[in-house]
């Protein structure tokens, strides 16, 4: 089994999961957080945050 390295950029608001955008690329999602950020910027209910997950994938 092969791991793969992806990234999560999750909104929450309220301290609830409002969105999830999965990534395989670290730099897009950066992007999309700071791009987030910038929509959310002064409301203070809202919150981005970014993680990175590790999927496996089974060779065939």
């Amino acid at each position: 089994m092969a791991k793969k390295q992806a990234w999560t950029v999750d909104v929450y608001f309220d301290n609830m999961l409002d969105e999830s955008h999965y990534y395989s690329d670290e730099g897009e999602a950066l992007k999309a957080k700071a791009d987030l950020e910038r929509k959310y910027q002064g409301k203070r209910l809202y919150r981005v945050e970014m993680e990175e997950v590790r999927d496996e994938e089974s060779s065939s």
